[in-house]
């Protein structure tokens, strides 16, 4: 719907019912929709509700990071070359636009191996590397969701930064879904093989037993 005149109000009445929104993958790049994206963002942040901006999400800030700054519970999940396109390709003046970003948004740098930036500190965290060889189409998304997912319950449990430790738990989960994928399927493999992995990984990395 987000090609409607009437998105917006088409929209508001979800947006109390939803935990975390998720803003960019399969958004394209027309204007139209775009600025309904943007607007949108806006409303999230108005009414507090914490955002994972992706993909073409990215897009949207990189003539207006203003957007986010100042903002909290805001996390950032770019690509190498995205990330370049955001901050620039020399680290010092990144770090220093990262810097305005403030203390309530995060930054997930995705690759090989992940890194995570606390903008208002220059502080960077590099992830271990994991998954395998092959990362394919759709494995960002597997990201931005499940990231989703745990800035959800790391808020609700209160958990001291939970931006930064839904960082961690995600990267971790989705290389770990990549790798157990690829012991099945090599260099075939697809997004939806990482999906089906969800429920045994979850298991075996992450729920506590009952002699835990």
């Amino acid at each position: 719907m987000l090609d409607r005149t009437d998105a917006l109000e088409q929209i508001k009445p979800w947006l109390e019912r939803l935990h975390v929104v998720v803003v960019g993958p399969g958004l394209g790049r027309d204007p139209k929709i775009l600025n309904t994206a943007s607007e949108l963002i806006k409303l999230c942040l108005e009414a507090d509700k914490p955002l994972v901006i992706d993909a073409d999400g990215l897009f949207i800030l990189n003539e207006n990071i203003e957007l986010v700054c100042g903002k909290r519970n805001v996390i950032l999940t770019p690509n190498a070359i995205e990330f370049e396109r955001l901050f620039g390709k020399d680290m010092p003046a990144a770090r220093r636009k990262m810097c305005m970003l403030g203390d309530g948004v995060l930054v997930l740098e995705k690759g090989a191996r992940d890194k995570i930036h606390i903008p208002h500190t220059n502080e960077i965290y590099a992830m271990p590397a994991g998954g395998s060889g092959r990362r394919c189409g759709g494995q960002g998304d597997l990201l931005s969701g499940s990231l989703a997912t745990f800035f959800f319950w790391s808020l609700q449990s209160n958990q001291p930064n939970p931006a930064y430790l839904s960082a961690c738990v995600s990267s971790y989960f989705v290389k770990q879904l990549n790798y157990a994928a690829f012991q099945k399927f090599g260099r075939s493999l697809v997004a939806s093989d990482m999906l089906n992995e969800i429920s045994s990984v979850f298991k075996t990395e992450l729920e506590r037993t009952d002699n835990e």
